[in-house]
């Protein structure tokens, strides 16, 4: 077909234009650093938000640690509010803070209490029963710093997340996160996680299937979030008061582990009996936890690739070691590893402590253990005294304070 005369030019024309005209979708992306200013205005600007929050725990290797939960939330800088409801999933969680109290709500129980001074101490504060990263974000929002504008920005890419464009940073030089800001009109954060380790990190023997996996997705952004009620400190009526929603883990057991209480009369007022299981050494030895009835024990689920376990246990073992002569003892219970291994890595380390092998994992599933560490304090009169999930830094404190307490019943 022959193009008349007067269109050919302005189609040449087109095609050059079009050929030094920049690439752009997928290469033409903003600058990293105006893009974390760009979001820290945008949530500078909204001093009161509203969203939905999907927290998702995996340890590839251990699949009980896996968690995954749902919640609705609330965050207000002044006053500084913040409000989780539990939607669905684990763990079963809701907590406010306000007024600078905190109430911490599980199932058919609540700790309340003075609300941490620093709100970024909230995700390792004892009374949740276990620690939460996803609340170091809500604390950061509560603050007015969704964003790190300051983090060096290691990569940038444009990607599909569920359908809605989005920009995925990779931030920091050596402890690193992935961030998802939406690439619409406005930049609201729609995934969070800390990028896994190199594997040349990780200490010997240990793998990336041993790394628990952090996943934190929002949705359902709203600067006019409804607010009745939402910061209430009133626990429902039915609800019981306990130091620690660790406590209320023990809930989870099944049906049956427990055995009958001791004394059925009181029997919905008292921490249910501990399963009594059978301990075994690595030396073979055998005893049944109930053989230790009268002293306090420390139960304390853990395994050779565990770090937070190997930071946590020589902690365990220090004030153990002080209460000891007042009768406290500690079974380190190793989860689903051979003897061997355990040995190893003893004479690596040069150190060790009273194992209890759980070799088939039915010593956790009594106690519903799924992440580890995963430490329980058994009183004297054989009832769980206290449940608590993970490692932290207040740890050595929380512990003898709890257990100088459980000697104290």
């Amino acid at each position: 077909m022959r193009v008349r005369p007067s269109v050919a030019p302005t189609l040449a024309l087109f095609a050059l234009l079009t050929l030094l005209a920049p690439a752009r979708a997928a290469d033409d992306l903003p600058d990293g650093r105006a893009l974390l200013e760009r979001t820290a205005a945008h949530y500078a600007a909204h001093p009161r938000l509203g969203f939905t929050m999907r927290q998702v725990l995996d340890v590839p290797a251990y699949p009980q640690a896996h968690e995954d939960g749902r919640y609705a939330a609330l965050v207000e800088r002044e006053p500084r509010r913040l409000a989780l409801r539990h939607l669905e999933g684990s763990p079963q969680l809701s907590m406010i803070v306000a007024d600078g109290r905190l109430l911490a709500l599980g199932k058919g129980r609540h700790a309340i209490g003075p609300a941490p001074d620093d709100l970024s101490d909230l995700p390792h504060d004892d009374r949740l029963g276990q620690p939460w990263p996803a609340l170091a974000l809500l604390a950061d929002l509560a603050r007015g710093r969704m964003v790190d504008v300051d983090a060096p920005v290691a990569s940038l890419v444009r990607e599909d997340l569920g359908g809605r464009p989005a920009f995925h940073l990779r931030l920091g030089a050596q402890r690193q996160v992935d961030l998802w800001i939406d690439a619409g009109d406005a930049p609201w954060v729609l995934r969070w996680s800390p990028a896994p380790p190199d594997a040349s990190e990780l200490p010997e023997g240990v793998d990336l299937g041993h790394v628990m996996r952090i996943d934190v997705r929002f949705s359902d952004w709203t600067a006019e979030p409804a607010l009745d009620g939402a910061f209430s400190l009133e626990p429902p009526a039915d609800s019981r008061e306990v130091s620690s929603l660790g406590r209320a883990d023990v809930e989870a057991l099944p049906l049956g582990a427990t055995g009958a209480p001791a004394d059925e009369g009181d029997a919905a007022t008292k921490a249910p009996l501990a399963p009594d299981v059978t301990l075994t050494a690595l030396d073979g030895s055998t005893r049944k936890l109930s053989d230790l009835r009268g002293q306090v024990v420390v139960l304390d689920f853990w395994a050779t690739w565990c770090k937070p376990c190997i930071q946590g246990l020589p902690i365990l073992e220090r004030v153990v070691d002080e209460l000891g002569p007042r009768g406290v003892v500690l079974w380190a219970v190793d989860v689903r590893e051979p003897a061997e291994t355990i040995e190893a890595f003893f004479e690596k380390r040069g150190t060790r402590w009273p194992v209890a092998l759980d070799r088939d994992g039915s010593i956790a599933a009594a106690y519903g253990v799924r992440p580890i560490p995963h430490t329980v304090i058994v009183g004297k009169d054989g009832r769980v005294f206290d449940v608590h999930t993970g490692f932290d830094d207040g740890l050595e404190k929380s512990l003898r304070a709890k257990l100088r307490a459980a000697l104290a019943e």
